[in-house]
């Protein structure tokens, strides 16, 4: 079945998974920056080196991941996903690590959904 416009609107799906990926592993990965500025100050407090600079290189990992979703979707499924593991591995699975959690999770998903599809879609 063809739209209006004459294209099949399904042929687009594996391209809005990507996006979908891309918007999900930033809002995912903005919160856990702001996450992990205060796993830093925290750190900093306690005088733990291991936890200030994971919490200050994991959340911008995972933040280079979702901006590769839609060139290189695979990478990004890996880094969104390793960044949110190894997050959650140190700090805990509570209420403030959650939300970015879950979201990172599925944008990690969905990049490796998109990933055997076309780059541009099909007409």
């Amino acid at each position: 079945m063809h739209s209006a416009l004459g294209r099949n609107p399904n042929s687009y799906i594996p391209i809005k998974m990507k996006i979908a990926s891309l918007i999900l592993g930033l809002i995912g990965s903005l919160l856990l920056l702001s996450i992990g500025t205060f796993g830093f100050a925290l750190g900093g407090l306690v005088g733990s080196g291991g936890l200030k600079a994971l919490s200050a290189i994991l959340p911008v990992v995972a933040l280079i991941g979702s901006c590769m979703a839609l060139s290189k979707p695979v990478a990004a499924g890996v880094l969104m996903a390793g960044s949110t593991l190894t997050f959650v591995g140190v700090v805990g699975f509570n209420f403030a690590t959650m939300i970015p959690a879950v979201l990172l999770g599925v944008a990690a998903l969905m990049a490796f959904a998109g990933a055997g599809e076309a780059k541009t879609p099909v007409q």
